[in-house]
């Protein structure tokens, strides 16, 4: 969506206060600036609407933001009540994650991430792993409570490297208790 409304020429194709379903993605950042009322009205506020919903409004002037909780089609329109205002549009793109583990870079102490976790042999019950959702569970399913924010974006594998935990774990997934430790740290 940022592509879209970030380029030099949206004025131009810009249509009314909004624009059609535009493929967006998670963390992008929509905001709508509106000025004081057009001179001659006597609007009293404006909202933002995405995909049918209000999801801001305020005064004028106002800034309303949202920020896109899913890679998904968005539809954006934003509306003065009784009169009009000038406006700006502008979109500011999702953090970056660049090994798309879940874990912003800024807070990803584990670069190159691979979900789920491997390689192990063979997960044992009571042993975890990180699964496709950075979720750790063990050999059952069981989840350990533990996800991979809470270990700044590091899986078993790279725990169990970083800390040189011994083959067991690199065969039978990381015990909970190395798992709780590397998630306080």
């Amino acid at each position: 969506m940022c592509d879209l409304v970030n380029d030099p020429s949206f004025d131009q194709v810009f249509n009314g206060a909004g624009f059609a379903p535009q493929q967006g993605f998670a963390g992008e950042m929509i905001t709508v600036s509106t000025g004081p009322p057009t001179v001659g009205t006597t609007p009293t506020a404006t909202e933002l609407q995405v995909n049918g919903a209000v999801v801001a409004s305020g005064g004028l002037p106002a800034t309303l933001s949202y920020t896109l909780p899913a890679d998904g089609q968005y539809a954006v329109v934003w509306r003065v009540n009784a009169g009009g205002a000038t406006w700006n549009v502008s979109c500011t793109p999702a953090p970056p994650d660049a090994d798309a583990d879940g874990v912003l870079d800024v807070d990803d102490a584990c670069a190159d991430t691979v979900l789920p976790d491997q390689p192990l042999i063979e997960l044992k019950p009571n042993r975890f792993a990180a699964n496709a959702d950075g979720e750790f569970v063990d050999g059952t399913g069981e989840p350990a409570g533990i996800t991979l924010e809470d270990t700044a974006g590091c899986s078993a594998a790279q725990i169990i490297a970083a800390a040189g935990l011994g083959a067991g774990h690199s065969k039978f997934g990381i015990s909970k208790g190395e798992l709780m430790a590397s998630a306080n740290q």
